[in-house]
């Protein structure tokens, strides 16, 4: 009974109708499938443009931990030290003349070429004297949380507590050495400052350690998902420091990769309607020609009905 009114209609109408059905339906799937290849297509994307951002703040976070080991090692394995810290002195001169003239001009130069240390402490087994900004006794620092990890270890280990981003490594010599002493390296707390400046905004990003613990997060209070895996909507994008032993990772919604969903409805209703009005055109070209045809073959027949077996041009009436 609802389609009662399409049978009212004459037939070119229902011609008309029936052709623009055919072309909506898959005009209409054709415009879904394109909205949803494009939103998969900006979600790509802008995907692609976060891990960049990731790559770039991993290099920059490695190239500075790279000069800062490298300073670490300078010192470590600097033979002048290894003799200095592991040979006891008998005679405070001889002391002050080496440290004078090798420990700190060393120090104060890698100080100078390296603007993100914020201070170098030595820690050591030897009888020289205390200086509250290079030499310390080691037994100052053999009731802290990295100690035996160092002293059981064959290079710079990574730390961040307390505000306080570090390097140590236990130097002068082989593991076996009797004399303890170990290169303290603090950097500025604006060590991780550049992770800031980065095209990836309102993103969490978190530098974490091997069991999981947020060393650095911006914001303060973003957390690392459990296991380091992604829930729901939210996607994880994670690379390690080649330099130490931390990951640095990338936490944001899958929700606000959309990049201006109504840019793409509008665009994809403009390129329909174009489509459309061509369609709808052709549609009525086309049931217009066809009807025609119809028309002229009903008008002859009615003639042939009423006794007029030959017909001319006159006799035909035009289809309206």
């Amino acid at each position: 009974m609802r389609l009662g009114w399409l049978s009212n209609l004459s037939m070119r109408r229902k011609l008309f109708v029936s052709y623009l059905a055919v072309i909506l339906i898959p005009l209409t799937i054709l415009g879904a499938y394109s909205f949803q290849q494009s939103k998969q297509l900006q979600e790509q994307q802008a995907e692609l443009v976060l891990q960049d951002s990731l790559q770039k703040m991993e290099d920059s976070l490695n190239y500075k931990l790279q000069r800062f080991n490298s300073a670490i090692e300078l010192i470590a394995f600097n033979p002048n030290f290894g003799r200095i810290f592991n040979d006891e002195y008998s005679d405070y001169f001889s002391m002050y003349t080496d440290l004078s003239e090798n420990v700190d001009p060393l120090l104060d130069t890698t100080l100078i070429l390296n603007q993100d240390i914020k201070r170098i402490m030595i820690y050591t087994g030897n009888n020289i004297t205390p200086r509250k900004n290079s030499i310390m006794p080691i037994t100052t620092v053999e009731h802290e949380f990295w100690y035996d990890e160092v002293m059981n270890s064959a290079q710079t280990n990574w730390y961040v507590r307390d505000g306080r981003i570090f390097g140590v490594r236990r130097i002068f010599g082989e593991l076996s050495d009797d004399l303890k002493n170990i290169v303290y390296v603090e950097l500025k707390p604006e060590f991780f400052t550049s992770l800031t400046d980065t095209s990836a905004k309102n993103f969490s990003i978190i530098v974490s350690n091997t069991q999981q613990q947020v060393l650095y997060a911006n914001p303060k209070d973003a957390l690392l998902p459990a296991g380091g895996k992604a829930k729901g909507d939210e996607v994880v994008l994670s690379q390690p420091l080649r330099e130490a032993n931390w990951t640095i990772s990338l936490i944001y919604s899958s929700k606000a990769l959309t990049i201006k969903p109504w840019t793409i409805v509008r665009a994809t209703i403009v390129i329909e309607s174009i489509c459309f009005i061509v369609l709808l055109l052709m549609i009525w070209l086309l049931s217009r020609g066809f009807v025609r045809r119809i028309y002229t073959l009903n008008h002859k027949m009615r003639l042939v009905e009423q006794g007029a077996f030959t017909t001319t041009s006159t006799n035909i009436v035009r289809a309206r």
